[in-house]
Order: structure tokens, then C-alpha cells, then sequence
């Protein structure tokens, strides 16, 4: 699997607006989605592998436990209430597997890559 870095660096609530507008962008080119955390991205990736995720995009780096919570509970609210066709695999709300004292890495996970289409517009009919 795939890992990029977009790892947006503002302060929790800038950040949190810039990530909502990410996903949005995700949801619009992929069939399905799912976010999560970590401390171990890598270590993720591989777990994450076999369910046929196509890329791990790295959006934020939590510096306390609290913050990776409150982020990823957000964000997979988020993901949940908009009118995307998307396969939200988000079972849990959020903050569950938050490990005390530890930065965390939020992620998405993308798969099932959706075609693009370009129609071209004639000037004059």
C-alpha cells in the first residue's frame, strides 16, 4: 500500500477545517473510506493491506492523546454526515484505540479509485 504524507501542520481548529475539505476531496475520487489513527503508521499499512485499501494518506500528527481523540472523532463524524456515495467504513465514532502519553498520526485510508470524466462545454449552443 501506498503512503503519503500530507500531513497538514496549523493549530487543532484550522486544522481540523483544512482536513474536512481533504476529505471531501477523498470521498469525491474514492468509492470507499475510512479513518483512523496510530502511533505506527507503517506498521498500520500493513495491517490495513490485505482489505484491498489502496493508499494511506497521513493527514495530521496529534501531539497528546486528547488531541488525536477529539480529531478523529471529528473527522469520522464528518465523513458520516455528508451526501457522498462512498463506502464509510467507519464502524466506531472515533478515539477508541488512543493510546495515553503517545502522539498519533490520523490517517484515511482510500480505495476503489473512481474514474474521472472531462465533458467539454461548445461556446454557442
Amino acid at each position: 500500500m501506498n503512503i503519503e504524507n500530507n500531513i497538514v501542520d496549523q493549530n487543532w481548529g484550522e486544522a481540523l477545517v483544512a482536513l474536512k475539505g481533504k476529505l471531501n476531496g477523498y470521498m469525491r475520487c474514492w468509492g470507499r473510506i475510512y479513518v483512523g489513527t496510530t502511533t505506527d503508521y507503517s506498521a498500520r499499512a500493513r495491517k490495513h493491506a490485505p482489505n484491498g485499501w489502496e493508499k494511506m494518506v497521513l493527514l495530521y500528527n496529534a501531539y497528546g492523546p486528547g488531541l488525536a481523540a477529539g480529531m478523529e472523532t471529528k473527522l469520522i463524524a464528518h465523513v458520516h454526515t455528508t451526501e457522498f456515495r462512498v463506502v464509510k467504513e467507519n464502524v466506531g465514532r472515533g478515539g477508541e484505540g488512543v493510546l495515553p502519553d503517545n502522539s498519533h498520526f490520523i490517517y484515511v485510508l482510500v480505495g476503489e479509485r473512481r474514474g474521472t470524466r472531462i465533458v467539454w462545454a461548445r461556446r454557442g449552443r
